[in-house]
């Protein structure tokens, strides 16, 4: 059957927040389980429908039909066993596909759906090979199906719009701490716990990127600080380079002119003896002038390698400086990059944060309605204590009133009946210890309930604690 806390919540809702409700009209069923053909179901009461019959006559196939429908989206896709075992099994032909219609009254608009009629079918057809959801006999997909509960309030997160078999009786037994996260899943605080979780691991997941960004960005910046170093004593290198080189080129030049004038010289002094000195002579001085030309030639022809070697130096040098430049340039470039880097994860964390508040709001929003709902759900739990122990004494004081009934009856003889009273007694007396017993072992049992439940709480005080902390924690990372 259907959890009535959404229509009682509904009823006690103001006028101006009254959300629109929708109803069953007809359920169409067939090879399902244990309906075999095609049966049909109507007309349904807007309040309160109850299902009687005898064992084996088919009443929690009902359910399970309905459940098929609204309560099935959550799970996965079934497989091929879990299909199978939805299909008809018995005499006959075998039923190879199975099929469930619920006819759903949607006069005031609670499922967001265009259709020129009120009513709205949905249909499910399962199969050995197949799994089908039809929405007003059109062929549609799990999602949409499940995106159109959702949005008339069957959300995933909330496993209790559709309560089965025994469920009642578990929830009352509940302990305390169980009743908690009961209301937790239905008030739908689960989900943004999670959330608050995730957004934790993706602040620890950006802080641990943004250290190891800091970490590459000082061994940039320490490179950098080498490179300019380099630099300078490059610069220095070059320019006492320079000053060689001219030191070298002014030395080769000037030895260069004294050899041209000594040369220009013997030539005027040949010119000026001209025929009158001897061969001997004239050949004396060629020779010389001749040694004297080739001594030149050989300083030139020295200078002219040692300017060449200077100038394949200059050009290594130069190619080496040119490749510090890239070098330093691709540095600086990485350094931009790292730095935007830097700053679009600052960006995403906070984000993060901001999620994280609006999450930390929302917990405080939840718990308020849950402590708003606190007091009703002790109230009833009271009310159902007291009429279970109502129920109880009726029950033995009818059982006493059969047991006088029957007594006068049963016994022979006054001794026969003393005896079976004395048995009775020691019955009696056995089972009173026994239950001491239980209720002692259920008072030590209560006692350590309420330390976990103190203990919970401190957590939970903690947990708010440090809920509160986070936020301020990462803006100063």
């Amino acid at each position: 059957f259907f959890f009535p806390i959404e229509r009682e919540a509904a009823r006690r809702r103001p006028p101006s927040v009254f959300r629109p409700t929708m109803r069953l009209l007809r359920l169409v069923m067939e090879g399902f389980k244990c309906y075999k053909d095609r049966i049909e179901l109507d007309p349904f009461s807007p309040k309160h429908n109850i299902v009687v019959g005898a064992n084996g006559s088919g009443k929690s196939n009902f359910f399970a039909a309905i459940q098929l429908v609204f309560g099935g989206l959550d799970s996965g896709p079934l497989r091929a066993e879990d299909r199978k075992a939805l299909l008809h099994e018995g005499a006959g032909a075998h039923v190879m596909n199975a099929y469930v219609e619920i006819h759903i009254d949607n006069s005031e608009g609670r499922l967001p759906i265009d259709s020129p009629s009120e009513v709205v079918i949905l249909k499910r057809s399962v199969g050995l090979k197949k799994d089908e959801y039809f929405l007003d006999r059109k062929h549609v997909t799990k999602v949409e199906i499940l995106n159109l509960l959702e949005s008339a309030g069957f959300s995933r997160s909330n496993p209790y719009n559709i309560v089965p078999q025994g469920k009642v009786n578990q929830l009352t037994v509940m302990r305390d701490e169980q009743r908690l996260d009961l209301l937790k899943q239905i008030a739908g605080t689960t989900t943004y716990d999670d959330r608050r979780r995730e957004s934790l691991a993706i602040m620890e997941e950006t802080q641990s990127r943004q250290r190891k960004v800091v970490e590459m960005l000082e061994q940039i910046e320490r490179r950098l600080k080498e490179l300019d170093a380099e630099k300078k004593e490059l610069a220095a290198y070059q320019a006492l380079d320079k000053r060689r080189k001219v030191a070298e080129y002014t030395y080769y030049d000037k030895e260069q002119r004294k050899a041209r004038e000594a040369l220009q010289k013997l030539d005027a002094a040949r010119q000026r003896d001209g025929g009158d000195s001897s061969g001997k002579a004239q050949q004396a001085r060629e020779e010389a002038a001749k040694g004297a030309v080739q001594t030149t030639e050989r300083t030139l022809a020295a200078a002219v390698s040692a300017l060449k070697v200077l100038q394949e130096s200059v050009k290594s040098l130069t190619k080496a400086h040119k490749q510090q430049l890239e070098e330093a340039a691709r540095l600086e470039m990485e350094a931009q990059q790292q730095g935007a880097d830097s700053a679009a994860r600052a960006e995403a964390e906070a984000e993060a944060r901001r999620e994280l508040a609006q999450l930390a709001a929302q917990v405080s929003q939840a718990e308020a309605e849950l402590a708003a709902l606190a007091p009703q759900h002790a109230k009833l739990s009271d009310e159902a204590a007291a009429l279970k122990a109502e129920e109880e004494r009726a029950s033995a004081k009818l059982q006493q009133l059969y047991k006088r009934e029957t007594t006068a009856s049963q016994f022979s003889s006054k001794a026969a009946r003393d005896k079976a009273l004395q048995k009775e007694a020691a019955k009696e007396r056995a089972s009173l210890e026994k239950k001491e017993k239980q209720a002692a072992a259920l008072e030590a049992q209560l006692r350590t309930d309420k330390s976990e439940a103190g203990k919970s709480e401190e957590e939970a005080q903690a947990a708010r604690a440090r809920l509160g902390g986070d936020p301020e924690r990462g803006g100063g990372g």
